[in-house]
């Protein structure tokens, strides 16, 4: 291969010419920042599927006084691990007679200490909340009755029964449930973790949430996906098992300037864009509600990392940081971050 004229002329620029042609590209190719919406804070509500539903919890608690309810589906009760691998392995997801199940009641209680502490925020701010709790008969992963205790929890921390929707007898695996998508009912655990079950688990959380008051889901998204950089969030995310990017869907109301609300959902393990592209994002469904109610859909998204977190999984029981149950863990920070950014209160 011959080189140009230049590269001839003065050899030892090339490789620096080269090098800032490659920074160029890079920067080309880089999510761009993102933007802020006419949001109304106190509508915003979370869900979450395995990891995704430990964290849904763990933020729900920790920003209650932001957060107004949360779906958890194939999880368990905040703080159940309590900072250990073994817990989260055992008794948080497949008790045995050695280990037990959690005791939601005595993690209400451990929370009020929390609490106290100012490490997140008073629990009061939970009492008028909604809760939908989902657990398949069919769950090999995360037992019934670890879910069994996330009720145990709400009502032990002051959530009103009538509040907290418990659904438990679905033969359903460990999956994300949805109406005509992804792996047959029953199947106990599969990738993409997406079960078709004739249910509308998405529909029906969000409609526990906001009191059944939304507008039929669209039957033509109107909306659209866009890629935002997780970094701005969080310095080297890798680093600490965030993705590089994180996602969001935004209907054309809300870039129009509607006021609309916020609902974050947390993947589960291998559940990231990098493991199995869109389709939790596109097929989850949570957009088509979300495009015909004026709520963005926040997917921030994990990494995985082959020394701690080999799945992808979202930091439950502190393998990022000792902090991880309250508003000053990395995850938690950086995601209520995301949110402040959509709001423009960053």
């Amino acid at each position: 291969m011959k080189l140009s004229t230049t590269n001839r002329r003065y050899p030892i620029l090339a490789p620096a010419l080269i090098g800032i042609s490659m920074m160029i590209t890079a920067a080309s190719l880089a999510a761009e920042p993102l933007p802020s919406y006419s949001i109304e804070l106190k509508e915003t509500s979370v869900s979450g599927l395995s990891s995704g539903a430990f964290m849904a919890d763990q933020f729900h608690v920790a920003f209650s006084s932001t957060v107004k309810g949360a779906g958890i589906i194939a999880g368990g009760p905040y703080n159940c691990a309590e900072g250990s691998l073994m817990s989260a392995l055992g008794s948080c997801m497949k008790p045995s007679f050695f280990s037990g199940p959690p005791d939601g009641k005595e993690l209400a209680d451990k929370a009020k200490k929390i609490a106290e502490k100012k490490l997140i925020d008073d629990l009061s701010y939970l009492t008028d909340n909604k809760v939908y709790i989902f657990s398949g008969t069919n769950d090999e992963t995360v037992a019934q009755k670890v879910g069994d205790q996330i009720k145990e929890f709400y009502q032990g921390v002051g959530v009103a029964v009538q509040n907290i929707r418990y659904v438990n007898d679905v033969a359903a695996g460990h999956a994300m449930i949805t109406q005509n998508y992804g792996n047959a009912c029953s199947i106990a655990s599969k990738p993409p973790f997406i079960n078709k079950c004739d249910r509308d688990e998405a529909g029906n959380l969000l409609n526990h949430i906001y009191d059944a008051a939304l507008n039929a889901p669209s039957s033509h998204l109107s909306g659209k996906v866009i890629s935002f950089d997780q970094g701005e969030f969080l310095a080297n995310p890798t680093n600490h098992s965030l993705a590089e990017e994180g996602y969001a869907f935004i209907p054309k109301a809300c870039e129009k300037g509607d006021r609309c609300k916020v609902h974050i959902v947390f993947h589960g393990c291998q559940q990231n864009v990098a493991t199995i592209a869109m389709e939790y994002i596109n097929n989850a469904g949570y957009n088509r509600w979300a495009d015909s109610n004026k709520m963005i859909v926040l997917y921030p998204q994990t990494s995985s990392n082959l020394s701690s977190n080999p799945k992808g999984c979202w930091d439950f029981w502190g393998y990022d940081d000792s902090k991880y149950y309250t508003q000053k863990g990395n995850q938690m920070a950086a995601i209520k971050g995301m949110l402040n950014r959509l709001a423009g209160s960053d």
